[in-house]
Formats: structure tokens, C-alpha cells, sequence
């Protein structure tokens, strides 16, 4: 399958520490071979250097949605590290996601234990803005401690 990759950067920067593009570039590339996918396109936005290579453009929502409107390129599956690089609150995430699926494109967090960008969301996203790192703890906590008891 087409494989896009998608991560916008100045939603989140404090999940990738350090090398930002060459976490994600082998993130992409080690999925892509698991998964047996070809990489076709990996955006990147919310760096202030020039991106554009082989390997990156530089490119916001706006451009990824516009690259699938045109008629040559084919729907692909999206790989995002998780919600959080994607939306920075719940509605603008389901917003995208609709806007994704329109475009009979898939959506798929390679970095979260939710392969689905909804349910990474339910745990990572609130309806105002990003949880903190220490609320996804907990609720990672409590989602390990129901299913250890009840299952």
C-alpha cells in the first residue's frame, strides 16, 4: 500500500527529544518495511529551516489534504506519530480525521499504543487543547489497572 507520512511538529515539539526529522524518518521507514508499504510523500511542518529533500517537504495540513485532491495522486494509508502531531484538541482532531476519510485515505498512529488516531486522542487530546504528560500517565494507568482486573 501507498504510505504517506505526516507530522506537524509546532503542535507538539516535546515528544521527539533532539533529532526531531531523523526519529521520524526511521520511524516511517522501519514501519513501511514491517508493514510492507511504499513511502510516497513524508510531511513535515513547524521547523524554520528549509526542509524540502528526497526524504521530507515541508508542509502543513492544508498542503496534505491538497496533495490527495489532485487527480494523479491515489489514496494512500497516513502515518502520524500519534494524535498530538495531528490536532491540538479533540474537535480539530475528529475535523481532520472526517477530511482524511472524505478523501478514502486511512490514519494510522505508528508511535501509540492507539493504532487508531480517535482513540489515541481519547487518551492524549482533551476538547481545549493537549493533556500533559503526566495526565496520559494516569490515564494509561488506570486503562492497565481496569483491564488487568476485569479481563
Amino acid at each position: 500500500m501507498r504510505l504517506v507520512g505526516f507530522a506537524d511538529f509546532k503542535i507538539e515539539l516535546d515528544t521527539f527529544s533532539g533529532n526531531n526529522l531523523n526519529n521520524w524518518k526511521r520511524s516511517v521507514k522501519q514501519f513501511s518495511e514491517e508493514e510492507g508499504h511504499n513511502i510516497v510523500k513524508n510531511f513535515v511542518f513547524g521547523f524554520d529551516e528549509q526542509i524540502n529533500s528526497n526524504d521530507f517537504e515541508k508542509g502543513d495540513f492544508s498542503e496534505l489534504i491538497g496533495y490527495f485532491k489532485s487527480p494523479e495522486n491515489n489514496p494512500a494509508l497516513i502515518v502520524i506519530p500519534d494524535s498530538r502531531y495531528l490536532a491540538s484538541n479533540l474537535i480539530e482532531l475528529v475535523s481532520k480525521v472526517i477530511k482524511i476519510n472524505s478523501l478514502k485515505c486511512k490514519i494510522e498512529c505508528i508511535k501509540s499504543p492507539w493504532n487508531d488516531p480517535i482513540n489515541d486522542s481519547l487518551n492524549r487530546l482533551s476538547l481545549t487543547g493537549v493533556l500533559k504528560q503526566s495526565d496520559i500517565r494516569k490515564r494509561e494507568s488506570i486503562l492497565f489497572d481496569f483491564n488487568f482486573y476485569f479481563f
